[in-house]
């Protein structure tokens, strides 16, 4: 959908066309993200005979840097209660609120 948008020339890269996406789409895509990591970190690995593959289940599996995953959630974690630039997000609701 969104290669559609650019390829139809109503998606440019800029700052107003990101923060679009975000109070768009941002909500949906990270719903979907975090089902994609539940059902990839709970599904069972099986081991494989003959082969040198563990099994298991991956979140048991590997272990993570702490830190890094620190920078990680503090770089992912939305700084606000808007999932995109809070100015755009009050025209998008306004703009909404107008066209019932």
């Amino acid at each position: 959908m969104f290669k559609d948008l650019q390829e139809n020339g109503h998606f440019f890269g800029d700052f107003l066309d990101k923060s679009l996406i975000q109070f768009c789409f941002l909500n949906l895509v990270q719903k979907e993200v975090v089902e994609v990591v539940r059902t990839w970190n709970t599904h069972k690995i099986r081991p494989r005979p003959g082969q040198d593959v563990p099994g298991g289940r991956p979140v048991l599996m590997y272990t993570v840097d702490l830190e890094e995953v620190a920078v990680c959630k503090e770089e992912c974690t939305p700084k606000s209660q808007f999932p995109c630039d809070e100015t755009v997000f009050e025209l998008c609701v306004l703009l909404m609120q107008e066209n019932r």
